[in-house]
């Protein structure tokens, strides 16, 4: 069984600590499981990216300090884009 290989660039949240004011409101919000609590820091973390869902930015909008940042949505889709139309895809059987 051959599994799938990730596409790059991922859509993945990248927390900055020093803006963050541990209101966690972005743990809450997100259903995912995606963020969670760092215990050192007792600020928002990364705990399960691959939970994250493609062009969510749910979390970045939620957060009043702007800590969370993900890649720009038009560049992302572009890349996507690029992706899909220099491959060609059949359909199994």
């Amino acid at each position: 069984m051959q599994l799938a290989k990730t596409i790059e660039p991922a859509w993945l949240p990248v927390i900055d600590a020093e803006l963050c004011v541990s209101d966690l409101n972005c743990i809450q919000f997100c259903g995912r499981d995606v963020l969670a609590v760092d215990p050192e820091t007792l600020k928002a973390a990364v705990r399960n990216p691959q939970n994250c869902v493609t062009l969510c930015d749910a979390c970045a909008h939620i957060c009043p300090q702007d800590a969370i940042q993900l890649p720009d949505k038009k560049r992302f889709q572009a890349s996507l884009a690029g992706i899909v139309n220099g491959r060609k895809f059949s359909r199994p059987g």
